[in-house]
């Protein structure tokens, strides 16, 4: 995991994997059921950041 964001509005987690698929995971809170999988960055992700 290269990166995790928190969204206090819908209680979800956004991870970022790096390596591998190069994915963003979305996750439920709190029950952490993965969401989705979002591919398609051909490098690794290593921030996120989040606009209020």
């Amino acid at each position: 995991v290269c990166a995790l964001e928190w969204n206090r509005h819908e209680k979800e987690i956004l991870s970022a994997q790096g390596y591998g698929q190069n994915q963003l995971s979305l996750w439920a809170y709190p029950s952490m059921t993965k969401i989705a999988d979002l591919t398609g960055h051909t490098a690794r992700v290593l921030h996120l950041s989040q606009v209020n």
